[in-house]
């Protein structure tokens, strides 16, 4: 995989994942409470309702606020969930009209949607997924409208010899229209070797 893109702290501890940093704080706050009452200092009773406030809004913040990386792990798992029903047109409505793909790396030359509608078609024939399992899916929120994935699954085809890992890297994007879709998408590897063009063709 390649490296992934950097991520605000606020990001990735408070608004995508508040429930570590919101557990120590109210873990502190009991703590101070409870030494506050047990030794009447109410200086420790104070700071640890502060505490606890704080901890709190972390909570509501991360439930309240999605940001790009979350939008960007639910448009992934929909792909998915297509690619195994062999839903060709679910899954084409998950990309954006100038979405490219590319093999390999993201800076290789990125091949339009015919490519893309091409490969899904095969989901339905030669490619048909028998079982599929997700190994690993991480978010990045590059900004308020652009995230990107990395993925990796391993498949078992149909007419396939066991299960077969792959690894993906997704590029999704706000769309003027306010939804979310897949800009780009760069396949990373099949069975640990970089995929080409000529694959299966």
């Amino acid at each position: 995989m390649p490296q992934p893109p950097q991520v605000g702290l606020i990001t990735r501890y408070v608004l995508e994942n508040p429930y570590p940093l919101a557990l120590v704080l109210l873990a502190l706050a009991g703590g101070l409470a409870w030494t506050a009452v047990r030794n009447e200092r109410r200086d420790r009773l104070r700071v640890g309702g502060a505490l606890a406030i704080l901890g709190v809004a972390v909570l509501l913040l991360g439930a309240v606020v999605v940001t790009s990386g979350e939008h960007a792990r639910r448009i992934t798992r929909a792909l998915v969930e297509a690619a195994v029903a062999a839903d060709v047109s679910a899954a084409m409505q998950l990309f954006a009209d100038e979405a490219t793909l590319s093999f390999g790396r993201a800076t290789n030359p990125g091949y339009a949607t015919d490519e893309i509608h091409w490969r899904l078609e095969r989901l339905d024939d030669q490619w048909r997924i028998d079982s599929n399992r997700i190994t690993m899916l991480r978010s990045y929120s590059e900004s308020s409208d652009t995230a990107t994935v990395h993925l990796a699954c391993s498949t078992m085809l149909t007419r396939g010899y066991g299960a077969t890992p792959t690894q993906w890297v997704l590029r999704i994007q706000r769309q003027p229209s306010g939804g979310w879709k897949i800009a780009h998408v760069t396949w990373v590897s099949i069975n640990r070797h970089p995929p080409s063009r000529d694959l299966d063709r």
